[in-house]
């Protein structure tokens, strides 16, 4: 296969699916350092990716029929050699509009998932039996030895700028009141309501921990629209609780984390962001396919989950939570205690 001089990646996931299209982008600027390497992603979760050094362009779209039909005109203009999209085709309504943005950016080849043979359009597909399967890290590197016949390093990682560190720095002086302690990031909230745990549980874990560990704060991380979540947790259970959902934009919530001693979190972006940034991280997966978490981040992470008849799933809600009532506070707190001991010994020696 010719080199290409001209790379698009298209992932339009998450902030969590960004993360860990990282080591692939990493692998394709090692198998082509002389390509230039675009990606386009969501402009609410692109911002994740803007220091990353593998990557010479980053353009953000919002993600509507209408964002979508400017930005595919937009990169028609470029006259890439190749277009990667990284995302499974969820749906044939979803491949249809995947086609359709392909036909817009025009590129030479076009390379994606053939999820459930839903891929149909490709000019090199990838098969994929079924969603929630495979660790995502593993597919985008079989996406990778399929278009190079080069393997990557499958290390999670996500820099963080002095600059960056130095806001979320600010940000922690001025929300938190103990700053000589440390503290403990709790993040409450998902994409939608299926993947969190019951926040009645978070609210009793953080009390629970509050009185094995004196000396820790526990801030609470999320988005603008999850700031409800991060006050009836701040009402339950009182002091020693800072807010910082809403209040750390993207591109310095990676610093942020990586200045706690532990974080606690459903699957969502910061789990991932946690495991990139070397923050010891326990991950709480419901309805989450387990195998996405089988690449080791930089320090320890622990995934509590429980296999039920009806999971792994992708719904937004669900009426039982059968999934979540598996996981017991108790358990939880046993598994944050011993990490959160070990860390703290760590920072005390």
């Amino acid at each position: 296969m010719k080199k290409p001089k001209k790379i698009i990646v298209v992932d339009f996931g998450g902030v969590g699916d960004l993360v860990l299209s990282i080591p692939f982008l990493r692998g394709l600027k090692t198998a082509f350092p002389s390509t230039e390497v675009s990606v386009l992603c969501a402009d609410r979760a692109g911002m994740i990716l803007k220091e990353q050094s593998y990557i010479n362009r980053l353009f953000l779209s919002p993600i509507t029929l209408l964002g979508l039909f400017k930005t595919g005109l937009q990169l028609r203009k470029k006259r890439f050699d190749m277009a990667i999209n990284l995302m499974p085709e969820t749906s044939y309504f979803s491949a249809i509009k995947m086609y359709l943005l392909f036909l817009l950016i025009n590129a030479r080849q076009w390379v994606g998932r053939n999820t459930e043979g839903r891929g149909f359009f490709y000019d090199i597909k990838v098969p994929e039996q079924k969603m929630q399967i495979e660790n995502e890290v593993l597919l985008y590197g079989r996406i990778l030895k399929t278009i190079s016949n080069e393997d990557f390093e499958k290390r999670l990682e996500l820099p963080c700028s002095e600059a960056n560190k130095k806001r979320a720095g600010a940000l922690l002086s001025r929300e938190r009141k103990l700053r000589k302690y440390p503290f403990v990031l709790v993040n409450p909230g998902a994409d939608w309501p299926a993947k969190r745990w019951p926040i009645e549980r978070y609210a009793e874990l953080v009390k629970r921990l509050k009185e094995s560990f004196p000396h820790c704060e526990f801030g609470i991380i999320g988005t603008q629209a999850e700031g409800e979540l991060a006050h009836f947790l701040k009402e339950a259970v009182g002091d020693r609780v800072f807010i910082l959902s809403g209040k750390t934009p993207l591109e310095i919530l990676p610093a942020v984390m990586e200045k706690a001693c532990l974080a606690i979190t459903n699957d969502s972006g910061p789990a991932h962001i946690a495991r990139a940034v070397g923050t010891p991280v326990v991950i709480l997966a419901g309805p989450s396919a387990p195998a996405f978490f089988t690449i080791q981040g930089r320090k320890e992470s622990h995934v509590i989950y429980h296999p039920v008849s009806c999971a792994p799933c992708l719904k937004v809600s669900c009426d039982t939570m059968s999934c979540w009532q598996a996981i017991s506070v108790q358990e939880v707190v046993e598994v944050v205690s011993k990490m959160l001991e070990r860390k703290i010994n760590e920072i005390n020696n």
